[in-house]
């Protein structure tokens, strides 16, 4: 006997049409369901962050209960220098930190050189 399904019975009818999409068009789809779901996060977020402040209002607490930091505060040091440039756009770089960016993975794609290919020569000294 099948496990029965864990789906909301709102979105069988969306699972369905989703499955008779070709696989370009899933993948775009899933993309804007991607953005809609971080902007709706983004503002239930705000929404929490609104009653937080309100709560601390109504104790007289002198700062926010919860404190977030904005992108890029509490770095220390310089940015990691450039690792791998691009050969067809020289100065497009990458510090080789994180995945791969897409203009890497599409050059080597294209070319078929190895990703070592594509690291920056130093200056002889």
């Amino acid at each position: 006997m099948a496990a029965k399904s864990q789906e909301p019975d709102y979105a069988a009818d969306v699972v369905e049409n989703f499955r008779q999409l070709e696989f370009e068009q899933q993948v775009s789809t899933l993309h804007v369901l991607q953005r809609i779901i971080e902007e709706g996060a983004a503002q239930r977020r705000k929404e929490l962050m609104d009653q937080l402040a309100q709560l601390d209002a109504l104790t007289g607490r002198p700062e926010p209960a919860l404190q977030t930091k904005q992108a890029g505060e509490g770095r220390t040091g310089k940015p990691a220098p450039p690792k791998y440039e691009s050969k067809k756009e020289p100065g497009v770089t990458w510090s080789g930190r994180g995945a791969d960016p897409k203009w890497l993975r599409a050059e080597m794609e294209e070319s078929g050189l190895p990703k070592e290919a594509y690291l920056i020569q130093q200056a002889a000294e």
